[in-house]
């Protein structure tokens, strides 16, 4: 099969080419897994409130592009990817790196998040779908688990760092952070049954490079 080329416009009229043009292999359920807490079928562009903080704190709509890759037996393979900025100057742009949410794969019951914070590209989402193809047990260890219906221990590693998942009512909370001090990286995604991510959070140490979008930048 020869994936077709799909091509966003961003916030800012740029065009986002996420093209995937080498043959893959093809799950024989050609239908997308359906997950209660991931984004409705057919959703492929949701609207936030934002902000992003620099130099300055720029507020303005953030726009998560829903990139729907490949079917698998067990899951659906989609890359999460946010519109650039628009802005005057370049140094308050979100680095390419950050306008990748990264891949999710999403299966009946659980969602597995690869980050990749490089610029997406063709041979990469062909690699990250043969890897899928070729043994899905080892591309999910590479994985971390970013949502499930119930809550998950928090114990953290030897370095410090902190993952896990929250359970409240509706909604899912996936929390990353370090505590052992210093500029290290942080992580949030709030999920809710029937509407996807209604918040994200990341950045560095106590809020350097900080990006959050929401549905309500409260809801965190």
């Amino acid at each position: 099969m020869l994936l077709s080329i799909v091509l966003l416009l961003g916030f800012n009229g740029e065009t986002i080419n996420t093209e995937i043009g080498s043959p893959v292999k093809t799950a024989s359920d050609s239908r997308p897994v359906q997950n209660l807490f991931f984004f409705n079928s057919g959703t492929t562009r949701v609207q936030y409130e934002g902000r992003y903080i620099l130099y300055d704190v720029i507020e303005q709509p953030f726009f998560l592009n829903i990139i729907h890759l490949e079917n698998f037996k067990n899951g659906t393979l989609y890359v999460l990817l946010l519109d650039r900025l628009r802005v005057s100057d370049p140094m308050d742009q979100l680095p390419a790196g950050r306008q990748n949410l990264g891949y999710f794969y999403v299966t009946k019951d659980k969602i597995y998040k690869m980050s990749d914070y490089e610029t997406f590209s063709a041979a990469k989402h062909t690699e990250v779908i043969n890897s899928i193809s070729k043994n899905e047990k080892d591309f999910i260890k590479k994985c971390q688990l970013v949502c499930q219906d119930k809550a998950t221990a928090d114990k953290p590693d030897k370095d410090g760092w902190h993952e896990y998942i929250e359970a409240e009512g509706d909604k899912r909370r996936f929390r990353q952070y370090n505590d052992g001090g210093g500029s290290t990286w942080y992580e949030r995604i709030v999920w809710q049954k029937g509407k996807g991510i209604i918040f994200y959070r990341s950045g560095y140490g106590s809020g350097r490079e900080e990006a959050a979008f929401g549905l309500n930048l409260n809801d965190d």
